[in-house]
């Protein structure tokens, strides 16, 4: 009786634990998400000598071949009803630029919108520029740091978005 009795304390002591347990995890499955496509072309100005001086119109060239474009997004945003107790960490996804100036990212997507921030490495380049120090226009080149500014989208399921990107020498 005494075992008996000590069983029956253990189960019920088991199942106040069961009962008090939380679920954390949450209700988006992987079969619930899907992909969002970011693409576009990555211009820089590497060429200054063709630059129009009337109005200061600059003339965009297509940014160098892997040119690595970064985007980070939120894990929380993948998620339905996140969970305010668990903490969701930052995602990023790579691609590089193509020969022909394109790039395209694959972020995913839940049933809710996804912000996106889109960076990416800086790139150095010999920029064409004219040689005012010549009596007779003549052209030369000059080391430049290009630098992407970061660009803000959102995203949701299937959705194709594009995002033009210009990278800036700050000169």
């Amino acid at each position: 009786m005494k075992n008996l009795l000590k069983l029956f304390t253990l189960i019920v002591f088991c199942s106040f634990i069961q009962m008090s347990c939380t679920k954390l995890d949450d209700d988006t499955s992987i079969s619930d998400m899907t992909k969002a496509v970011i693409k576009g072309y990555a211009y820089a100005n590497l060429d200054a000598t063709n630059d129009t001086t009337n109005y200061y119109s600059i003339y965009w060239e297509k940014a160098p071949a892997n040119s690595k474009i970064i985007a980070r997004i939120n894990a929380s945003d993948l998620v339905q009803n996140p969970n305010p107790s668990l903490t969701y960490g930052e995602l990023t996804y790579e691609t590089t630029v193509g020969s022909d100036g394109s790039y395209t990212l694959e972020i995913p997507a839940g049933a809710k919108n996804v912000d996106v921030i889109i960076f990416a490495n800086d790139f150095e380049y010999n920029q064409k520029i004219w040689d005012e120090t010549q009596i007779i226009p003549k052209t030369k080149t000059v080391r430049r740091v290009y630098h992407l500014s970061s660009e803000y989208t959102t995203v949701f399921k299937n959705a194709v978005k594009i995002v033009d990107l210009y990278f800036d020498d700050n000169n």
